[in-house]
């Protein structure tokens, strides 16, 4: 998996992460019909029936056959990577996410999250209710939530938010630090000539990344919206 790839990929997690933690009572909203939640917070035969993508044979690996049968080949790779990106969260290695962990990732990426809101989120994505995110689980919300139901966000707005989260400071501009901040908060495993690459091939001669840079990354990767 291309390492920019899984960086967008894990903020895009977050970003839909905040947006469950901000909505009320943990509801996730339409853009375009804010009285059509996809989830009701009092509804726990949803969460209970909400069909996993994955089987899993045991409880140390997924069955990689079933992501296989979904056709579409970009959504197929798509959940791959995003079991790779489940580990990376995954902090103690157990194979599960718990609260514990998944404040962490937060604070490591400078964002706060009360207990409310962690609450939301663990509603949302915990299907089992046993208060712990499975390797399953954590996939069938990236495709239920991320992939298909989008709400044809376009790239540009994409950028934007993405581009705060990594403006630690609000300045206007990811500075290499920021950027290393956040990509080692994310577990992501950049070299510094790497990430000094990257920077370089957005055109920065400053060693900043300004939000149009920022946008003509996320462009080339457009694959993953």
């Amino acid at each position: 998996m291309d390492k920019t790839d899984h960086l967008i990929q894990s903020m895009i997690i977050m970003i839909k992460l905040q947006t469950i933690a901000q909505s009320p009572n943990g509801f996730l909203y339409n853009d375009n019909n804010s009285n059509n939640p996809i989830l009701n917070d009092t509804n726990n035969d949803n969460r209970q029936s909400s069909s996993s993508l994955l089987s899993r044979e045991n409880n140390n690996n997924t069955n990689a056959t079933t992501i296989t049968t979904i056709t579409n080949t970009n959504h197929r790779h798509q959940l791959m990577a995003v079991a790779k990106i489940f580990d990376n969260f995954d902090k103690s290695g157990d194979g599960s996410i718990d609260t514990s962990e998944l404040h962490t990732i937060f604070q490591s990426i400078g964002q706060s999250i009360t207990t409310e809101s962690m609450n939301a989120i663990m509603h949302l994505l915990d299907q089992n209710g046993d208060d712990l995110i499975s390797k399953d689980e954590f996939i069938n919300f990236y495709y239920k939530y991320i992939i298909i139901n989008n709400n044809n966000t376009t790239i540009d707005t994409i950028a934007k938010q993405l581009f705060a989260l990594f403006d630690l400071d609000q300045s206007g501009e990811i500075t290499l630090s920021e950027f290393v901040s956040v990509m080692e908060g994310l577990n992501v495993d950049f070299t510094m000539d790497e990430i000094s690459e990257l920077i370089n091939e957005l055109g920065s001669d400053d060693g900043t990344i300004s939000e149009k840079e920022f946008r003509k990354l996320l462009k080339t990767h457009h694959n993953l919206f």
